[in-house]
């Protein structure tokens, strides 16, 4: 299979033409088309044409597959009466988010003490929203809040967060591993009305991404993601007309192989995840692990408060594959609940809601090696 270049296109270097070239004969399914070209948009504008008349065999990869499909596309959209269309969640103007406030909080006289605590910042977000998330991440204590806001902006000018969803280059740090990471996507409301999202750790393949990704860049790929879910919960509080407070989220364990997380690559992605508090603090209202292994569930109420903040452990819910529905269904209706876990939710006919739901797996060489390609390109620039 021959990726040279025939039309206008980003140019790939000889180096990364012989590497494309390599991987895309591996894993392929094979189709036939007459008199057409047919274009592989993730390595270049398209392919030669052949000529009219003939029958021609183009290998179509896992990968291009993956990406025609538009699997996981969709997964910050699925809180729209809409979900499949549309751009991505913009990070939402600030004073719109301001005037909304949500009747059921009781720390509202906290909020407005750590308000005043900030009056001079004036380059960062102090939404009542924002800060509520702050205010229990310190405990209810305002001087606690007040240290960790001012450490999660520090964190955040140092990494360039303000510019990601503007200037970063999100076809590296967003589009190309979106089929596979970070899996999941947002599904829609629970019956108390937050937000529901479901991520299939199950089939996560986190050593694959750890041995051929750098560090760096799954840092900006993590930070793109919790903007883009931040972003979709205050896209949606505004059409409600009442602030983000918190969410539910649905860690689908089926089809887990403790193989995919080594040691080695556990700590860095424990690393990576304790950031997360610097973008989207206490923002959990339940999480719901669901389809887990039996020896997951007997040991969870020994070993929860070891791992886990005894705050955090008090919202988890374990499950094995015979309860699995049962408790989704307490705090889900099931048009809800994807079709693949017992519910009525599909997608164009998928019970496993593909295009909203990112479903996760090994990230196939081609898509690894594109992003080395973007990886290479980013680095050239900051030559």
């Amino acid at each position: 299979m021959d990726f040279t270049c025939c039309g206008p296109c980003n140019v790939l270097t000889a180096e990364e033409l012989s590497e494309a070239n390599a991987v895309a004969s591996e894993r392929v399914e094979v189709v036939k088309f007459k008199d057409t070209s047919s274009t592989f948009s993730r390595f270049c504008c398209s392919r030669r044409r052949p000529q009219r008349g003939t029958v021609r065999e183009v290998t179509l990869s896992s990968a291009e597959h993956a990406w025609r499909s538009n699997y996981g596309r969709y997964k910050y959209c699925g809180l729209r009466p809409d979900p499949c269309r549309g751009k991505p969640p913009e990070m939402q103007d600030m004073h719109r988010v301001s005037q909304l406030r949500s009747p059921d909080v009781v720390d509202v006289a906290g909020v407005q003490k750590l308000q005043r605590r900030l009056a001079d910042l004036s380059d960062c977000r102090t939404d009542f929203g924002t800060l509520l998330r702050f205010y229990r991440e310190g405990d209810g204590k305002p001087p606690a809040a007040e240290e960790a806001f001012r450490e999660a902006m520090d964190w955040q000018r140092q990494h360039d967060v303000g510019r990601a969803l503007t200037h970063w280059n999100l076809e590296l740090y967003e589009r190309v591993l979106a089929p596979w990471w970070p899996s999941g996507g947002f599904l829609g409301h629970g019956r108390e009305g937050e937000p529901v999202a479901l991520e299939r750790l199950g089939r996560a393949d986190w050593s694959t991404l750890y041995d051929n990704v750098p560090y760096e860049v799954l840092q900006k790929m993590d930070i793109v993601h919790c903007l883009r879910t931040l972003s979709g919960c205050e896209e949606d509080a505004l059409r409600r007309g009442e602030a983000f407070v918190n969410a539910t989220l649905v860690q689908d364990l089926e089809g887990i192989s403790w193989s995919r997380f080594k040691p080695s690559s556990l700590k860095t992605l424990g690393k990576l995840l304790k950031t997360r508090m610097y973008l989207v603090p206490r923002t959990g209202r339940r999480v719901l692990i669901v389809n887990a292994p039996p020896a997951f569930v007997r040991v969870w109420s020994t070993i929860k408060n070891l791992v886990v903040h005894p705050s955090t452990a008090q919202l988890i819910e374990i499950v094995g594959k015979a309860r699995t529905l049962e408790v989704l269904r307490k705090y889900l209706d099931d048009d809800v609940i994807p079709a693949y876990l017992g519910g009525t939710r599909t997608i164009d006919g998928d019970p496993e809601c593909r295009t909203l739901l990112a479903p996760g797996g090994t990230p196939p060489q081609e898509a690894l090696t594109r992003v080395r390609q973007l990886v290479r390109q980013e680095a050239r620039k900051d030559f």
